[in-house]
């Protein structure tokens, strides 16, 4: 199951498309919202968890060793925010 929501916190997308032993990564390649996601215009932006890989318009949550640099960590703190 992948879902999104907007700012309001409503569930804009939902849908299921892989069975449940599937990580999140192959899921999303499997679905219509990673594409639209990389089409998105210029400073308009998805945030993911760090099941998912980073792009220009997929924002997520640095791990492991990288999230030790101070700027890495208040970026993930700003990004929980979110």
């Amino acid at each position: 199951m992948q879902a999104a929501c907007d700012h309001k916190c409503r569930f804009v997308y939902a849908a299921v498309s892989t069975p449940g032993g599937a990580n999140d990564i192959a899921a999303f390649r499997k679905l219509q919202i990673s594409q639209m996601i990389q089409k998105l215009p210029p400073r308009i932006f998805v945030v993911g968890d760090n099941a998912f890989i980073c792009s220009e318009t997929l924002l997520t949550p640095f791990s492991g060793v990288e999230k030790e640099d101070p700027a890495k960590d208040a970026f993930n703190f700003y990004l929980s925010q979110l």
